[in-house]
């Protein structure tokens, strides 16, 4: 007797969510962040110094560190946009809060776009 028995066709699993973002997006992460410590850093050593040489080259410095970061911002908005890998945020976190978590993301690249 020949017997014939079908197996049921194999599907590939589902993919789990990403748990941690993309190694680019983590890149341009720390590298916005370094240039903004080192934003306020001129902007706080500028303050003290007094009008001469060293302020104007603070004052460049702090410019040049300014559209810097302004390109990053750009860059990385694109990346996230079209690019990047981001984990999901936990399912029991209330609605409100992640609500508040996109608020506050979307600020902070606002703030990073409109403060060359």
């Amino acid at each position: 007797m020949n017997a014939h028995v079908t197996l049921p066709a194999k599907t590939a699993p589902a993919a789990a969510p990403p748990s941690r973002f993309d190694g680019v997006s983590l890149g341009l992460h720390w590298a916005s962040v370094v240039l903004i410590v080192a934003l306020f850093a001129s902007a706080w050593s500028l303050a003290l110094a007094q009008v001469g040489g060293a302020a104007g080259a603070i004052l460049t410095l702090h410019r040049s560190l300014g559209v810097s970061l302004w390109i990053l911002a750009l860059l990385r908005l694109g990346w996230r946009l079209g690019f990047a890998v981001r984990p999901a945020l936990p399912a029991d976190m209330p609605e409100l809060q992640k609500v508040a978590a996109a608020i506050t993301e979307g600020a902070l690249y606002l703030l990073m776009l409109a403060q060359p």
